[in-house]
């Protein structure tokens, strides 16, 4: 395009830009390219309107910042220009709108900055230039071309609504924030991923859309995006009053949002139903379908952690294991799914005696284990007796009348700094649960390492025993 006979003029330009090494290095591109262009140039405004009022110009490259800070804008300089001049407003492609007076104007291309350090930044203005014809002819009503060099399009003929739409087709959200982690722009799916207004987003701080325990590690990656480094990473984020969107974020350089400033692209990816498939076979791996309780193989692996963590840093630890007394016999008498029921309200009423950081699980049958960190032996015994009482003292519902069921619970607990094993462990706690079974159910019996199964100190850390279910 533009490759005019030899003698024939050259096509007056004048560049208008605020960074001297975009300037240095488009002169230098020019210079060497064979295609004719004579080029004046101007980083301050008034050097720029001063150049205008002097001479003639067949093309108009400018950053609008650059006139703006002297109170001009693009349009006036133009009309200083004349009316057959061509008008490339250099854009900063991230920036989520552009000035009106821009996208009112005819035959108006943009040009994305990072084009003026390309080799190939002659041929890029001659294509602007060629599109911009086009469309003051009629012949076109838009159209994209790539730069080079750069990932960022150059656009025209209302660029900012093109490039919105551009950027809102995408499949990944897109936030844009500073090096304080402000957010300056987003698309459309950004909205719809966190399930608020993107707008709405303008101005916060990516911190706040993260988790607390998140955002040390969060400003370390922005950090280090700033510094030229990509990363990757999931992540939960959240919009005041909605619930969190689970995501995939790539975190990107932008080399120059404006004035020399630097910033960093989030690319974000919708995980949130693959982490909702994810955490559902987690659960279906981890949890007994009919308690909702932990199952036995999960317990096995939590309770390998919680003796190395108590061996090793000389913590307390406890074990409980319980048991519904006469539970054939109620499946006897009042069929399996009143079974089921009791099982169900068992399991919620031990939960329900528990902190969040002990863990319950369903042992096996009618068996059930809890596991105590941080819990010396003495916590435990109070534990099993209050929960005696609770299950003793509230009559399960029934399918046809209420069924009253007891539990029999066996107590392991250490005080010490010892080696512990979790077999043992729970071999101590299911030694002490047979004790209470055979001493008449419906009772707390334990296993300490200072005293023995059966003894007289052991019977007398028993509850009162109010005799067996539908015992013959």
């Amino acid at each position: 395009m533009f490759k005019k006979p030899w003698g024939q003029p050259k096509i007056r330009l004048l560049l208008v830009d605020g960074d001297i090494a975009n300037i240095e290095a488009a002169c230098k591109a020019l210079e060497n390219s064979n295609l004719p262009f004579a080029v004046d140039t101007a980083f301050d405004g008034k050097i720029a309107l001063e150049k205008l009022s002097s001479k003639q110009y067949d093309c108009l490259l400018v950053d609008p910042d650059v006139l703006a800070r002297i109170g001009q804008n693009v349009s006036e300089a133009l009309a200083m220009a004349g009316p057959e001049a061509a008008l490339v407003v250099l854009c900063h492609p991230h920036r989520p709108h552009l000035p009106r007076e821009l996208t009112d104007l005819t035959g108006v291309t943009f040009l994305d900055k990072e084009a003026l350090r390309s080799p190939n930044v002659a041929e890029r203005i001659s294509e602007c230039l060629e599109v911009g014809r086009a469309m003051r002819n009629g012949e076109i009503d838009a159209f994209l071309v790539p730069t080079a060099g750069t990932a960022s399009p150059l656009l025209s003929a209302g660029a900012d609504g093109l490039y919105r739409a551009l950027v809102d087709a995408l499949q990944e959200g897109i936030l844009t924030v500073d090096s304080e982690g402000n957010i300056l722009f987003t698309n459309r799916r950004a909205g719809e991923i966190l399930d608020c207004d993107p707008d709405s987003l303008l101005g916060l701080s990516i911190l706040a859309l993260a988790d607390p325990e998140d955002r040390p590690w969060i400003e370390v990656k922005i950090d280090e995006a700033l510094r030229g480094m990509t990363s990757r990473c999931e992540l939960g984020l959240a919009c005041p009053g909605q619930a969190p969107a689970y995501v995939l974020v790539d975190l990107g350089l932008v080399e120059d949002m404006g004035g020399g400033v630097s910033g960093v692209c989030l690319a974000l990816t919708d995980l949130s139903e693959e982490k909702r498939l994810r955490d559902e076979l987690e659960k279906l791996a981890t949890t007994d379908p009919l308690t909702d309780l932990y199952n036995r193989r999960y317990l096995a692996e939590s309770l390998e952690k919680e003796c190395r963590r108590a061996s090793r840093y000389g913590r307390p630890l406890s074990c409980l294991m319980i048991d519904i007394d006469e539970f054939k016999l109620c499946n006897d008498l009042h069929g399996h799914l009143t079974g089921d029921d009791v099982l169900r309200q068992v399991a919620a009423l031990i939960k329900a005696c528990v902190r969040d950081t002990d863990l319950v699980a369903r042992y096996g049958g009618e068996e059930f284990c809890v596991l105590l960190p941080e819990t010396p032996y003495e916590g435990a015994m109070q534990l099993a007796e209050r929960m005696l009482s609770t299950i003793a003292g509230q009559p399960l519902s029934g399918r046809e009348r209420p069924v009253p069921i007891t539990v029999s619970i066996g107590v392991w607990g250490s005080n010490d700094k010892e080696d512990l094993e979790p077999d043992t462990i729970v071999g101590y706690a299911d030694a002490a649960l047979m004790e209470a079974k055979a001493a008449g159910k419906n009772r707390v019996c334990s296993y300490h390492p200072s005293r023995s199964l059966g003894t007289a100190e052991a019977e007398a850390s028993q509850a009162e025993s109010s005799g067996p279910l539908n015992e013959d």
